[in-house]
């Protein structure tokens, strides 16, 4: 590789480090303004990885971008490694250069570069393999024979639910008075009733069992995630289609034309 993409390698190594960083801040110490960051740095990797796509041909080289994206995204969890979070880490690698391989044959396949076609298939899979090992890294924390549902998570998802509900709404089915202090009550007793329900759900899985309903959360979490790729999609054509067209500007990378020939049959 040239000095050109090297850096533009080296941008998406440096960005999967940053995002490894920030998750496990977030993982480790529940810090939901970390958590905001490494979406962001989410959004932001996707986005150079595309571009390092589109301009890196060899597969060696994609290949050990790829092991240093997440050799990097996996120092942070130091300390905590585990045999779920190895497996992810590969299950995303190999997901990650399979999305790779995809891409080059669209471009291969384009006679004029559309980035917003690359949406469809390689940002899309990419995604979904960098969802997968946001999903699988968090989960791999979680000790299978102590799994448990928090309070808090609980209690969050029943004001969310209340707060799109409405108030109005909620009173005329409950005959609860439309004042503050008792939504903040009914809320309360909604929390307790549906965290406890869970909770003694959990507890009459067998030990043994609950690495499989550990894994089966992760495959549920990652379907309902895995629901919102189409609105992250467009949002990282538009930062690609920004840094394309700046590095375009000032001559960092450049679009040349090739001929090509095309196969026909005749009789």
């Amino acid at each position: 590789m040239d000095y050109k993409m090297t850096v533009i390698g080296a941008l998406g190594v440096l960005t999967s480090a940053l995002m490894g960083y920030f998750f496990s801040s977030f993982a480790l110490l529940n810090d939901y303004r970390a958590l905001t960051i490494a979406s962001v740095l989410a959004l932001i990797y996707l986005a150079l990885v595309t571009l390092r796509m589109l301009v890196i041909d060899q597969a060696w080289q994609s290949g050990i971008l790829i092991a240093l994206d997440l050799g990097l995204f996996a120092v942070s969890f130091n300390g905590h490694f585990s045999p779920w979070l190895i497996i992810g880490i590969i299950i995303s690698g190999i997901w990650l250069f399979v999305a790779w391989q995809k891409g080059k044959y669209e471009v291969e396949n384009m006679v004029r570069i559309r980035l917003r076609e690359l949406g469809a298939g390689f940002i899309r899979s990419s995604l979904h393999a960098l969802l997968f090992l946001l999903i699988a890294s968090y989960l791999s924390l979680v000790n299978p024979k102590t799994i448990h549902i928090p309070r808090s998570l609980v209690a969050e998802s029943v004001q969310s639910v209340m707060a799109s509900v409405g108030q109005k709404f909620i009173a005329k089915m409950t005959s609860v008075p439309e004042t503050p202090e008792a939504e903040a009550d009914l809320a309360e007793k909604a929390i307790t009733a549906i965290h406890a329900g869970i909770s003694k759900i959990i507890e009459t899985v067998p030990e043994e069992a609950r690495p499989g309903l550990l894994i089966g959360i992760g495959i549920i979490v990652f379907l309902l995630v895995n629901s919102l790729t189409g609105l992250l999609v467009p949002l990282i054509v538009f930062f690609l289609w920004m840094v394309v067209g700046l590095l375009l500007r000032i001559n960092f990378i450049t679009i040349r034309t090739e001929k090509v020939d095309k196969e026909i049959i005749s009789a």
